[in-house]
């Protein structure tokens, strides 16, 4: 996902999802990474139903953060324009936590608008060690 951003060079948003353990191992699986020039299009079209054995949603934001709208935080209610355009209503309305993924860090809001930072900008150190391997 990281790398389909372009390392958050890009201006839109890569993002996939946590899909829960249904396969018996135990082991958390994520969609394919997609990418949208423009970002809203393609997570929050989908139905409630749609989202019934995600766990989680991640995505990117741009690296270009104090230009414009952009922020390595995910977005909320209270920072928006659009109060259905953001972070935190998707993940209330998914009902699921929501990790934006920057060169700054990995940042997670929960349904219940909480937003937490859950690793530090040091997460690309061994994301750029594993990449080399």
């Amino acid at each position: 996902m990281w790398l389909l951003s372009g390392k958050g060079e890009k201006y839109g948003e890569a993002h996939s999802y946590i899909n829960y353990p249904w396969n018996g191992n135990g082991q958390y699986s994520t969609t394919e990474p997609t990418y949208v020039e423009q970002t809203w299009d393609a997570y929050v079209k989908l139905e409630y139903n749609d989202y019934w054995n995600k766990a989680a949603e991640a995505h990117t934001h741009p690296i270009h953060v104090g230009v414009g709208m952009y922020s390595p935080k995910p977005s909320t209610i209270a920072n928006s324009a659009d109060e259905k355009q953001n972070d935190e209503y998707s993940s209330r309305i998914m009902k699921i936590p929501i990790y934006v993924v920057t060169d700054q860090g990995i940042w997670k809001i929960t349904p219940t608008g909480v937003v937490t930072q859950e690793e530090d900008e040091h997460w690309i150190d061994e994301f750029e060690k594993d990449e080399c391997e």
